[in-house]
């Protein structure tokens, strides 16, 4: 059998991938989120050194696995595994972590910004003593070159040292063990090509998830240390949205994405009513 591994990248519209895999995939269906709780809410590189067989033989059963963890997961697991993922704008993947956080309430990260008074500049300029005090970890994952580091499946916190490496190496696994990657700035299309990947149709709708209303501006000084600190990121993200783009420029491309915006917007319509 061969498993798809979905590697959920903090706010890349993620949930509503997740969402779609379980609509889809049903009892095949696994998040590592709920199967290893406690490494996902402390550090979840530890989820890859997990001895724990319950765990992992819970997660074994699943064809479609999904959850916030870095690449290598597949090596805990019997059989074929392939992954994929979506990329973000690290800027604004930083500026959407911290909006989201800020209605986010029980979690460790609210009661950091709310104690603290931290403003979006502040955030983006967090250091390693900053995010110790604060007790998340994940924030090692968002303000510096936190996507490569996870597709590279390596655990480098901020202020350990150059992250030039990661490049290369998050390049080789993705050449090596990923189907495809997308990015969230043109996510109709990377709905598209995921349906495709797994042998559903093209024509699959889907309901949007996570979406934060408050709304946080970018300073010019927050925008250029977000950049400064995520060059890999960025680079990233630079090459995999023009490869999504020259692909969503074939006529039958725009022709389903047509539809798949439509049927999106009455979805989430629909849900709107609902609640």
């Amino acid at each position: 059998m061969q498993r798809i591994i979905f590697l959920h990248q903090v706010k890349t519209a993620g949930k509503t991938v997740e969402k779609f895999l379980l609509r889809k995939f049903q009892e095949d269906f696994r998040k590592t989120t709920i199967v290893f709780e406690q490494e996902s809410l402390e550090n979840i590189f530890s989820i890859l050194d997990s001895k724990d067989q319950k765990k992992i033989a819970e997660i074994n059963q699943a064809k479609a696995v999904s959850g916030h963890y870095p690449y290598g997961l597949h090596k805990l697991l019997e059989g074929e595994s392939r992954y994929f993922t979506l990329l973000r704008d690290p800027v604004n993947r930083a500026r959407s972590y911290y909006s989201y956080s800020l209605k986010n309430e029980g979690s460790k990260i609210y009661q950091y910004l709310k104690d603290n008074n931290v403003s979006f500049e502040q955030f983006a300029e967090m250091e390693k003593k900053d995010i110790e005090k604060s007790g998340v970890h994940e924030l090692n994952y968002i303000l510096e070159d936190g996507q490569s580091k996870m597709i590279a499946g390596e655990d480098l916190l901020i202020g350990d040292g150059n992250t030039a490496h990661l490049l290369d190496i998050a390049e080789e696994n993705i050449a090596k063990h990923f189907d495809f990657v997308g990015v969230t700035e043109l996510f109709d299309d990377a709905f598209i090509e995921i349906n495709k990947m797994l042998g559903f149709s093209p024509f699959s709708l889907y309901i949007t998830q996570n979406k934060s209303p408050v709304k946080v501006t970018i300073s010019d000084n927050a925008h250029k240390t977000l950049l400064e600190r995520n060059p890999i990121d960025a680079s990233l993200h630079e090459k995999y949205y023009n490869e999504l783009k020259k692909t969503s420029e074939s006529i039958p491309h725009q022709l389903t994405r047509a539809f798949v915006t439509m049927g999106k917007k009455a979805a989430d319509q629909y849900v709107k009513l609902r609640s």
